[in-house]
């Protein structure tokens, strides 16, 4: 589903207003940040039901496919509160979940800018082999450090993301 949705949300914003897309965004970005800073009971880990797996994840799925084909920034980020808020999974479990998630919704977007001839390959492939690199790293950290480090780079991002949209803006 996310692949299809990254797919069909690539598609969609190259037909699209870009401001009006930012717009939304930016109404979005806080309300995601005050979501992840509420206080959860929640187990360390819960085994996804199959109900959570036939309904919520492929809605979730493809709703963040479409925003991340569309948009793209934060969209690591929304799978993992998606997953916290909505399964019940840990910071730690959302987000490594997550990651795989994310890699598929990436592929399915490059695919539509790619047909589309948008691809700066010059430009996409140092910041891939970075971002990687970048990947890796914070992996291990968030391994060693658990949901507190998690939980703080999550509002870094929303926070970077919503200041960025609005300078962008004006």
């Amino acid at each position: 589903m996310h692949l299809i949705g990254s797919y069909l949300g690539s598609r969609l914003i190259l037909s699209f207003d870009q401001k009006t897309a930012a717009k939304i965004v930016l109404l979005m970005l806080p309300i995601a940040a005050l979501m992840l800073l509420l206080p959860k009971d929640r187990l360390p880990f819960r085994k996804v039901s199959q109900k959570d797996y036939s309904l919520k994840v492929p809605i979730i799925s493809l709703m963040l496919g479409i925003y991340d084909g569309f948009f793209g920034p934060g969209t690591g980020s929304f799978l993992a509160m998606s997953f916290y808020l909505f399964l019940g999974l840990g910071l730690l479990e959302s987000t490594a979940n997550a990651k795989v998630i994310n890699f598929l919704t990436n592929i399915g977007a490059l695919a539509g800018f790619i047909i589309a001839g948008k691809v700066i390959y010059a430009l996409a492939v140092p910041l891939a082999c970075s971002c990687m690199i970048g990947n890796y790293l914070g992996s291990h950290l968030a391994l060693k450090k658990g949901k507190k480090i998690i939980k703080l780079f999550l509002v870094i991002v929303l926070a970077i993301l919503f200041v960025t949209l609005i300078w962008k803006m004006f």
